[in-house]
């Protein structure tokens, strides 16, 4: 089991952003910045 799973580590501080998957080139625009470190695709409705 891997330590988000375990709740050792917290991802929120390093996302930038969270996207819809219809945004989707949006999304990949914001993920290409060099100053952007994770964004999120969420993939259901």
């Amino acid at each position: 089991m891997g330590k988000l799973n375990k709740g050792i580590f917290d991802p929120t501080p390093v996302i930038e952003a969270v996207y819809d998957y219809h945004d989707f080139d949006e999304a990949m625009a914001c993920a290409m910045r060099d100053d952007t470190y994770k964004v999120v695709m969420r993939i259901t409705d």
